[in-house]
């Protein structure tokens, strides 16, 4: 990925993000977001946690804390009314 698209998807990240609120559901948003969209080979929680975790002893514990983000969410977010018309697949 190149520094311009880097920047763009960190955009895209920040409006998406104002949807969850609290600071540490943002950040397991876009760790969990990068993972998917990462280089890994799988995209299942625990390898991404991993790939996550510079220290070894920490991925046991961002294990389930990316979990709990991407299959309990705590309450439902908060979707804007319309679409901002910068979002866009490409």
């Amino acid at each position: 990925m190149n520094a311009a698209a880097v920047q763009r998807l960190e955009g895209d990240f920040q409006q998406i993000g104002e949807v969850f609120g609290e600071e540490s559901r943002r950040g397991s948003f876009a760790l969990y977001a990068m993972g998917l969209l990462g280089e890994g080979e799988r995209r299942s929680v625990e390898p991404i946690a991993a790939r996550a975790c510079p220290d070894p002893e920490q991925v046991d514990a961002m294990h389930p804390h990316l979990l709990h983000f991407a299959v309990r969410p705590t309450s439902p977010p908060r979707l804007p009314s319309k679409p901002s018309p910068n979002w866009r697949c490409e």
